[in-house]
């Protein structure tokens, strides 16, 4: 059966996704909000020291499981539950700010929500998962503006696992591309933004939803 043109437009989504997401690793984060005293708080995580990216600061969150039957939402609602030790009738999921493809090759997806708390005292983390809540002023990200780095980033079409074993993962020369995909090339330097605040430091894609969100308001 032939495909028209036609065909091809009607099949176009009506929120298009980011191209190549079916070959990466896919997680939802959760900006949780609370009003304190009047003043709108942003609440964040300090991942327990013996897990991935143990001691840094973070959202609740992570990867999408089959019982989400696809609902990203529903995905931020679960981890924020299991990690912060509250019931799910005080979280409120209330849209979804963007979306983030890592040069790790990860997306993650950014929602915005509000619980309902009078404070930290009203948690019960996850000790497995998370050693400490920090609650920071929306109105500080406002005021202090992060300090930025770069990190620079390279594709390597081989890895070096010892001193005589190299193994190809791009084949370039073979494939017939051009020489300059033979070795490492550079990429780009991506930004890496960092805020420091009652002793923690928030960095990487945490100050980078943060920066975003700010953003957003600035529009």
């Amino acid at each position: 059966m032939a495909i028209d043109y036609t065909a091809l437009l009607e099949a176009l989504p009506r929120c298009p996704e980011v191209i190549g997401r079916d070959e990466t690793r896919r997680s939802v984060v959760l900006a949780p909000f609370m009003e304190i005293g009047g003043e709108l708080h942003l609440l964040f995580e300090k991942r327990a020291p013996e897990i991935r990216q143990g001691d840094e600061i973070c959202f609740p969150g992570g990867g999408t499981e089959e019982r989400d039957r696809g609902d990203l939402a529903l995905t931020a609602l679960r981890e924020t539950e299991e990690e912060l030790g509250i019931p799910r009738a005080m979280i409120h999921v209330d849209g979804r700010a963007g979306s983030h493809y890592s040069a790790l090759g990860q997306v993650v997806d950014l929602f915005v929500g509000r619980i309902d708390a009078r404070g930290l005292q009203d948690f019960n983390p996850n000790p497995k998962e998370v050693s400490r809540l920090l609650l920071v002023p929306f109105q500080w990200f406002i005021d202090t503006p992060p300090e930025r780095y770069e990190l620079e980033v390279q594709f390597h079409p081989y890895i070096v696992e010892d001193p005589g074993g190299r193994t190809d993962l791009l084949p370039a020369r073979e494939l017939g591309l051009p020489e300059r995909y033979w070795e490492r090339w550079q990429t780009r330097r991506n930004p890496v933004f960092v805020y420091t605040v009652e002793g923690e430091v928030i960095w990487g894609l945490t100050a980078l939803m943060v920066r975003h969100l700010v953003g957003l308001l600035g529009r």
